[in-house]
């Protein structure tokens, strides 16, 4: 009794790991339904926040260029996201709106996949942005939570069996 119970607190130890690993995957960076900025783009510069949304899904935001100036702000797909970066064609974006200085936005999203939010300074003084984006969504993480514990769990207990093994050990 006292080997099984031995083995089992490991276990129990990578499966809370992979489920925390897991949900700061899908709820941080571009999988966050949620993302606060307060940025300085400098004269001729942008900057971007990269977010993962699904068809039918809402993006929307605020922001507030805080010192004298304004932006031109963009709501764009991966590739149109290229274009401009690689190219620096103005974008045909999802979203546009150019020299502003304060903005209330919202678009429906089309296409599933990465997007773009871009703040764009054509002027010659570094701006000063504070903002924020949410995506509103009917995807659940459940499910993607779940798969991805599960594969961190099994390659987490895989590592250990090959270090049990080459170490000699009888462990779990």
């Amino acid at each position: 009794m006292e080997r099984r119970s031995a083995s089992v607190a490991p276990l129990l130890a990578i499966i809370a790991v992979s489920l925390i690993a897991s949900y700061l995957f899908y709820t941080t960076g571009s999988f966050a339904l949620y993302h606060s900025h307060d940025i300085h783009v400098g004269p001729t510069e942008w900057e971007s926040f990269q977010i993962w949304v699904t068809e039918g899904d809402v993006l929307s935001g605020s922001f507030e260029v805080i010192s004298e100036g304004n932006i031109d702000f963009y709501v764009m797909t991966e590739i149109e996201y290229r274009e401009y970066t690689r190219f620096g064609n103005y974008p045909a974006a999802v979203y546009t709106s150019e020299s502003v200085d304060k903005l209330d936005w919202s678009v429906s999203i089309p296409d599933e996949g990465i997007h773009f939010v871009l703040y764009s300074n054509e002027g010659f003084l570094t701006e000063h942005i504070q903002g924020s984006i949410v995506v509103t969504t009917s995807r659940s993480i459940v499910w993607p939570v779940a798969v991805t514990a599960g594969i961190i769990a099994i390659a987490i207990w895989a590592c250990l069996k090959i270090l049990q093994t080459v170490r000699g050990d009888k462990g779990f």
